[in-house]
């Protein structure tokens, strides 16, 4: 290797810009993310004039310049030929020295392409341009070396994506496998063989009976020490039974007895619907972000003060032991929320409260979360493009009431799955892990190291003269270390590089960049001034 060339990667790629005279939507190329390819993209609709296109040939070097370093790179192949991008993902002719594939595992080798992101500028969409990665240092060796080098790696990255197909096709039967448990258990074919040797059991009318009683009980107590949401409740039950609830199609065991939600739990929807005035630190705000897998993750979220928290969550704070669930973005996912833990609900989540002990948490969660619960209640959704669900429907909606003794029996199966279930799940994406390493290791022996690249200070740099001479300084000495958004809020408009130095990311050019990012693209906070460049304002 000591012998190979080095030269700058703008030396073997030259960009091709053959302008296409007669576009057509249905010939169009994506660069899917992952290092997974080029492909057809699906046909949509152009605005006419809107985007210019250009024709691509096969074995040309192409990219997306918005996530090259995501992964969004390959090598056009022959079924492509003649197909079209725009400029934002540009394709390059290579020089007859090299070969594209040594270009494509140049970019592969170490993952060097999520280094990638130091070099992409722009305060909202941040782009890598060509120019950019033409200033990156690459060995070559003679062509021989290198064909001999690519046909070695071919053959063994062809075998591995063999072996990673194999294990994907069983993470994916894992899953499906996990679904017709889940569907099992709520409709009582894996307690089966318990109902057989446990027959003198209440019966899921018996339960409903009960939970009634208890509901009536709650809602005269309630009203008595003025909880106005009891009132709520009652006239929503009253609605109930003035009309007829089509119960499911479906049969359950003779034990088992279907109910509308309402009638079995308390359901209040979303305790704000504004924005918040975050805070450094306080009481959590979940969001529907905070949810997955039935479990709740406060690593990232974002922190209200306690006057906030009374004023948003009034009717119904949540408590240990309640049920979150969203009904938006994405429906169907739940969590229980654990004990010792004080946080307020935000948008698009509802939450459902147990009125004693009659119904078991960990049971109800299963059923709502479940695929044939999530089926059913789908054609429900509302809305074109985000599905949302409306909380008058979910009260109606009818689940599925086992007596309580095989509530028991159904968790303690569906755990004793789910620990067998995560094992081998972890076991596969370990396998997974140690593919991708194996073949970075071998990528690293046959190219050798990637190059370095300097994270460079000079992170909002932009052009010298115009910013010297219309930049107003409001670096504010009493306004340090703090969050962004809290930045903005108290300054008003910033310049970037003052919302740099006085946040808590001085001496973290990186993390800032990322917390920016994160503000301007996710959660739409942050935007640049109309016709000021460089300059930052709230949304």
């Amino acid at each position: 290797m000591k012998s190979w060339k080095k030269v700058k990667l703008g030396t073997l790629l030259t960009e091709s810009k053959i302008l296409s005279e007669d576009p057509n939507p249905d010939k169009r190329i994506r660069v899917k993310l992952n290092v997974l390819g080029v492909e057809k993209r699906p046909l949509t609709k152009d605005k006419k004039g809107a985007t210019k296109y250009y024709k691509r040939s096969a074995g040309q070097f192409i990219y997306g310049k918005q996530n090259l370093h995501k992964g969004a790179f390959g090598i056009i192949p022959e079924e492509l030929n003649g197909f079209e991008s725009s400029l934002d993902i540009p394709a390059f002719d290579v020089h007859e020295s090299c070969y594209p594939e040594w270009i494509y595992y140049f970019f592969k080798k170490d993952e060097f392409y999520l280094k990638l992101e130091n070099l992409a500028k722009g305060v909202g969409s941040k782009r890598i341009h060509p120019k950019k990665i033409f200033e990156l240092d690459i060995h070559i060796p003679p062509k021989s070396v290198q064909k001999k080098i690519i046909d070695e790696l071919i053959i063994i990255e062809k075998k591995n994506n063999s072996i990673i197909n194999e294990i994907n096709l069983q993470l994916s039967l894992l899953e499906n496998l996990k679904n017709r448990v889940l569907d099992d258990a709520i409709f009582g074919n894996l307690t089966k063989k318990w109902r057989k040797l446990n027959s003198i059991v209440d019966s899921g009318e018996l339960l409903l009976y009960k939970i009634k009683e208890r509901q009536n009980l709650w809602i005269k107590k309630s009203k008595i020490n003025g909880y106005k949401e009891a009132l709520t409740i009652e006239k929503k039950l009253k609605k109930i039974e003035n009309r007829k609830l089509e119960k499911p199609n479906i049969k359950l065991p003779a034990n088992w007895a279907w109910s509308p939600i309402i009638e079995a739990v308390q359901i209040v929807v979303d305790c704000h619907n504004k924005t918040a005035p975050y805070i450094s630190n306080g009481i959590p705000l979940v969001r529907t972000s905070n949810i997955k897998n039935g479990q709740l993750d406060l690593d990232n979220t974002k922190f209200i003060s306690e006057k906030t928290y009374e004023i948003w969550s009034r009717r119904c704070p949540p408590l240990p032991g309640d049920i979150l669930f969203t009904r938006e973005a994405p429906v169907g996912e739940g969590a229980i929320i654990p004990k010792g833990v004080k946080l307020c609900m935000g948008q698009r989540m509802m939450l459902i409260r147990v009125y004693n002990d009659l119904i078991l948490r960990d049971y109800l969660l299963l059923v709502i979360t479940s695929p044939d619960f999530l089926k059913r209640i789908s054609q429900y959704k509302k809305g074109n493009i985000v599905g949302h669900l409306r909380v008058g429907d979910v009260e109606n909606f009818h689940i599925q009431i086992p007596p309580f003794e095989e509530q028991v029996q159904i968790v303690k199966k569906i755990n004793n799955f789910f620990k067998i279930h995560k094992k081998t799940t972890e076991e596969c994406h370990s396998n997974l892990e140690n593919i991708n390493k194996l073949f970075n290791n071998l990528l690293i022996k046959k190219l050798g190291k990637p190059p370095i690249i300097e994270l460079k200070k000079t992170f909002f740099k932009k052009n010298k003269t115009s910013i010297k001479s219309k930049k107003i300084s409001k670096y504010n000495t009493n306004t340090l270390n703090m969050d962004l958004v809290e930045l903005l809020k108290v300054n008003k408009t910033l310049h970037a590089e003052d919302l740099w130095k006085m946040s808590k990311y001085p001496d973290d050019i990186d993390s800032f960049y990322s917390e920016l990012k994160k503000q301007i693209e996710q959660e739409k906070t942050i935007r640049e001034v109309t016709n000021e460049k460089g300059y930052l304002e709230l949304v």
